[in-house]
């Protein structure tokens, strides 16, 4: 709210030096240390700090996917080198992704968000909940590529998705799909394993918060 809608640069918490692990939840959620004042406040009959934390607004966002969005996720998902980079890499049919489309809208197990810059809609990411895990995936407009925007995007929502499951999260990437291995290695993705999908030579990773 502080920075999508009221557009706020910084936002910043004062805190009395009392709950240690309170600290520790707004500094998982991007929130940096930046001052303390010492005995700056009295509180049965001691004096105690003031721990200053803070989080400047980067310009990213994310929000959920809807219908006005049809047109442009099938633009990206026919973007050359994102057909190149998917398991299959056939272009898709116009109606074969506005069923899909349509159908992901209204899945309960699927969460799909759309990352935005400045107001600028950049990338798509996915998740869908596949027997005990969430599976992820993401797309970003070829306009930004080469921003390094991909991690932020991939941190920022898989935050989100701690909060939502506790299921882990997965990611299935092409070996050679080096820029892809690099942005979800960055947004905290550990390699598990060397595997085959449709006879190509992948990885898994798993996030870890």
């Amino acid at each position: 709210i502080a920075f999508s809608d009221l557009k706020l640069h910084k936002i910043y918490t004062y805190a009395f030096d009392l709950r240690p692990h309170l600290y520790e939840a707004i500094e998982v959620k991007g929130f940096v240390k930046e001052a303390v004042l010492k005995e700056h406040c009295l509180f049965n009959s001691e004096y105690k700090d003031v721990i200053i934390h803070s989080k400047i607004n980067d310009g990213l966002i994310l929000r959920r996917m809807r219908k006005e969005d049809k047109n442009l996720t099938f633009e990206w998902a026919n973007d050359t080198l994102n057909r190149l980079n998917s398991f299959n890499t056939a272009s898709i049919p116009f109606q074969v992704h506005s069923d899909w489309f349509d159908h992901k809208l209204e899945e309960k197990n699927a969460w799909y968000y759309i990352g935005e810059l400045n107001g600028k809609s950049i990338g798509l990411i996915r998740f869908d909940k596949k027997d005990d895990d969430i599976i992820t995936g993401i797309t970003i407009d070829n306009k930004f590529r080469g921003k390094r925007l991909s991690s932020k995007l991939l941190e920022k929502a898989c935050n989100l998705m701690t909060e939502i499951t506790d299921l882990p999260i997965k990611a299935y990437i092409k070996k050679d799909n080096i820029p892809s291995v690099k942005s979800f290695e960055k947004a905290g993705f550990i390699f598990q394993t060397d595997l085959k999908i449709n006879d190509m030579e992948s990885y898994e990773y798993i996030y870890k918060k």
